[in-house]
């Protein structure tokens, strides 16, 4: 008797963190996700030369960002947010490559509102970017008002891992009690 509650407490622990997946992945989806326009002008007229949506996007040493250098991708000067959200233009192109300092004060913050005009800019993050080096991290803090450096790459995890990880654990109950 002792063993499947032992078990059971067990899959209970485990399969509890896969349900607090599952609804973290559910709810971190916007309805309307911060999509970036990237222009070549100086006041976000014509076609975009690019559109990427931030909430999906990652480079090489951050998520939720952009990174020109990593695409090889000529330099917007303007920039325009549709949806959620605060994005921020690093100067320096912090997505690729160590740098000791991103440039954030100069790239500036940018929301729906309006056009961003900074003239240039080597990465593109949200307020709520991860980054590998903490310094950029820690960079960020003050010019996005945030409470803490979010120190290291997140990864979201698709619906099929979710469910994945909850047939997982359902098999794993299973085979204990029969």
């Amino acid at each position: 008797m002792f063993r499947p509650l032992l078990g059971l407490s067990v899959f209970a622990i485990a399969c509890g963190d896969a349900a607090e997946v599952t609804s973290e992945a559910t709810t971190t989806t916007a309805v309307s996700d911060p999509v970036v326009l990237m222009y070549l002008d100086d006041d976000c007229r014509g076609s975009p030369m690019m559109e990427v949506n931030l909430a999906n996007h990652r480079s090489m040493k951050c998520s939720n960002c952009w990174d020109r250098c990593e695409l090889e991708q000529n330099a917007p000067r303007s920039y325009r947010l549709t949806g959620d959200g605060i994005a921020v233009v690093a100067w320096n192109c912090v997505g690729a490559f160590g740098y000791d300092d991103a440039g954030f004060a100069r790239g500036g913050t940018f929301d729906a509102s309006k056009c961003h005009s900074p003239g240039g800019g080597g990465t593109v993050v949200l307020c709520t970017s991860s980054f590998e080096d903490a310094h950029i991290a820690e960079e960020l803090v003050p010019i996005c008002n945030l409470s803490y450096a979010n120190v290291g790459i997140t990864i979201a995890l698709s619906s099929s891992v979710v469910n994945a990880l909850a047939t997982s654990c359902w098999l794993i109950l299973v085979l204990l009690f029969f």
